[in-house]
């Protein structure tokens, strides 16, 4: 008895989450690292940026999936591109600061 394939409802908010939490994740440490930046009073907790990030990128992947017709595509694809950049921009600014 083999067990049934993963509905495609369960895929796809596997990578909602998924994508939307590495999304976020990210965001959340950019707004952490230029709160510190800005910010003279010491280095803010990190784990509420980090929270809100994940959230706000959950929503927004399951927003731009929710989308219908050919602009669903667009939406789907821009934020991997982004995920991408700010991700390539976090590598190059800890190897900036790297001593």
């Amino acid at each position: 008895m083999t067990t049934p394939a993963p509905r495609h409802s369960v895929l796809s908010f596997v990578y909602d989450l998924l994508l939307g939490a590495a999304a976020g994740f990210s965001i959340g440490w950019f707004a952490w690292i230029f709160a510190d930046r800005i910010g003279d009073d010491g280095t803010p907790a990190f784990w509420p940026f980090a929270v809100s990030g994940v959230l706000g990128g959950i929503a927004l992947v399951r927003w731009a999936r929710s989308r219908r017709g050919t602009a669903r595509w667009v939406h789907i694809l821009w934020i991997p591109v982004l995920l991408f950049v700010l991700l390539m921009t976090a590598i190059v600014l800890a190897l900036r600061n790297f001593n």
